[in-house]
């Protein structure tokens, strides 16, 4: 049964203590690019306490680089490609990486969506809630 409410944060530190809503489903997006691995974990590692305490899934919006036979492909290695030269610090995650990242962190059963545009969604959940 979903819960009838809705809470949206737009803004605060993720290193920090996460808002402890009691939600259905908690969403990043475009998040996890713009973090080293370690600060990706911490950030998922607090995801996953508060998603395991709400028993929540996780759905991560990214612009993942992978590979695959889809149609969107030259494009979406393009886009990563000139976004990787405007900030040469970033890297960009590719989706095994972020398989492993989430397994690291507590987070099992991964639903990997295509989309036609350039993001990806993956549909995840903590372990205590299989």
């Amino acid at each position: 049964m979903l819960r009838n409410t809705f809470h949206l944060c737009l803004h605060g530190n993720f290193t920090d203590k996460l808002p402890q809503f009691d939600c259905d489903c908690y969403i990043l997006k475009d998040i996890l690019q713009n973090w080293s691995d370690e600060d990706a974990l911490l950030i998922l590692s607090k995801v996953e306490s508060v998603a395991k305490r709400n028993k929540s899934r996780l759905v991560i919006i990214e612009n993942m680089m992978h590979t695959g036979h889809h149609a969107e492909e030259k494009l979406k290695s393009f886009l990563d490609l000139t976004m990787m030269s405007f900030n040469l610090s970033h890297s960009y995650l590719r989706t095994v990486e972020l398989f492993f990242l989430l397994q690291s962190t507590g987070f099992t059963d991964q639903q990997l969506y295509f989309t036609h545009t350039t993001y990806n969604v993956i549909e995840t959940y903590p372990k205590t809630n299989q």
